[in-house]
Order: structure tokens, then sequence, then C-alpha cells
């Protein structure tokens, strides 16, 4: 399993009699990389940018009430959608791993470090991965989550 299901795959395949191996991309010299982003086009951004601060303002707050209280984020993810197929019993010990790393670090939520960006991009090119005209701070915009 590689490092980014590590929290789900790892409980379901253990729970059905797997062993598993994760392979965590930092143990392989892959820079440190934000896993979880936001995206919305640039038109969204210069159109919309309202709709834009207030999405991410929201997000934000759920983000750190998820943190603040894991298993009450997964009442909450089942209280609304009582129709989907959620693997509860996965979702709140998959939760209990994550929680952790949420809280880690004195960065806020939404907040972006540029160094993290450039080191990322720069591994990604001496691993032809993306241009060498890629600048990482063109690729990101963290100016709606202040």
């Amino acid at each position: 399993i590689i490092g980014v299901y590590w929290t789900y795959e790892s409980i379901v395949m253990g729970r059905e009699g797997f062993e598993t191996n994760v392979i965590y991309p930092h143990d392989w010299n892959v820079p440190s990389y934000y896993e979880l982003v936001l995206v919305t086009s640039e038109d969204n951004v210069e159109n919309n940018p309202d709709l834009v601060e207030r999405f991410v303002s929201a997000f934000n707050k759920g983000y750190e009430q998820a943190a603040s209280d894991p298993q009450g984020s997964v009442d909450t993810m089942l209280a609304l959608n009582p129709d989907a197929e959620i693997d509860e019993v996965t979702d709140r010990e998959g939760v209990e791993l994550l929680a952790p790393l949420w809280k880690s670090g004195s960065a806020e939520v939404g907040s972006l470090d540029g160094s993290r960006w450039d080191s990322l991009v720069e591994w990604m090119k001496t691993q032809d991965l993306v241009g060498d005209s890629l600048v990482a701070a063109d690729a990101y915009d963290s100016s709606f989550s202040k």
C-alpha cells in the first residue's frame, strides 16, 4: 500500500486477513508534500472570489472541528449521508490514525509553506514528472485561507 492509502485500505485488508506493507513516500526520499489540497480554476478565483473565500473558510472550519473531535466528524458524515455506502468501522479506525497528523506541527489549517512546494517541484523535475518551466509559486494561492 502506498502512503496515501494507509489509513483506509490497510484497515480493510487487515480485517480481511491480508498482511500489509505500507510504503511511505518519505522513506524513499520523496519530499514532504500536501496530500489534501483544494483545487479550483483561475477563472473561478477571478470571477467568483467571494464564493471561493466562503468555501475555503467553511472547509477550514470543518477541518478544524474534525481535528478536535474525530469521532464526532464521522458521526456528522454518517448523519449527512444516510444513503451512502460508508464503512463506519473502517472510517472510525482510520480517523484515529489521521487525527494526530491533522494536529501535528504549528501551521494553521489552510496554510501553505512555499519552501515545501519548491522542494516537491524540484524533486518532480529531477524525476521528469513535470517540465523544467514549472514554478511552484505559480501553482498555488493561499490568499483565501487568511
